[in-house]
């Protein structure tokens, strides 16, 4: 079965690998040029994505699940994958908006509940696992609101883009494991890696290429509103 699936979704995989490896010179270059947190992190979240996707390409961490109502496939290596990008993703948006430690916490600490929810949850069968893609939900929707509240009268249009970038990912990503093989079945294995995948690479490469070609910019524009709100 594993064969079947690496076979079935290899070119995907290639797609993203050469997609990502190009990203992560890309990071890397720019992180040598300007030493940032934010740089640094997107270079982390690109890699760590990279060895990802390459893992899925040759088979390892693919399990075919045959104890459910449904047989399905479950991708362990995409879930380590956005357990250690998806706190980097959104560090690096309350970075942006110059949140402070408390807010990085509560939104970093939120959206881990949110991935290991929905991995523990591809761990179970139904109806149990159900009630883990609720939770995951919940923790989801606390981060959108945390995120829609950065956002300040003034913020920068590239930071207003990036957090409904990352905001439209959590919802998809929900959606899909509840129609996903992991859920109830209703997408088809290649459209349900298809799209966790395009989604894979607009939270990595263009938000990462988006927001660090536009470094400058937005963070001066952040600093100055941050400023001014803390005036009025």
């Amino acid at each position: 079965h594993r064969v079947g699936i690496v076979i079935r979704e290899g070119d995907i995989s290639c797609s993203s690998i050469r997609s990502l490896s190009r990203s992560h010179v890309v990071y890397f270059g720019m992180s040598r040029k300007k030493s940032t947190v934010s740089h640094s992190l997107l270079f982390l979240a690109s890699a760590v994505a990279f060895m990802a996707y390459y893992s899925m390409w040759n088979g390892f961490g693919v399990q075919y699940k045959t104890s459910d109502v449904t047989p399905r496939v479950i991708f362990w290596s995409r879930h380590l994958n956005q357990l250690l990008t998806t706190p980097v993703i959104l560090a690096t948006l309350c970075l942006i908006s110059k949140a402070d430690n408390a807010v990085i916490v509560a939104v970093v600490g939120e959206g881990i509940l949110y991935v290991l929810s929905s991995m523990v949850g591809a761990a179970t069968v139904a109806p149990v696992k159900y009630m883990w893609w609720f939770g995951s939900s919940i923790f989801g929707v606390l981060v959108i609101i945390h995120l829609l509240q950065r956002l300040q009268e003034g913020s920068h249009e590239v930071h207003k883009n990036l957090t409904y970038l990352v905001v439209g990912s959590l919802v998809v990503g929900s959606l899909v494991w509840l129609l996903g093989s992991e859920g109830t079945a209703a997408l088809g294995l290649s459209q349900e890696v298809a799209i966790f995948t395009v989604v894979d690479l607009l939270t990595k490469v263009g938000f990462g290429l988006y927001f660090l070609f536009n470094y400058d910019s937005v963070m001066e524009d952040e600093e100055s509103a941050h400023e001014s709100q803390q005036y009025v």
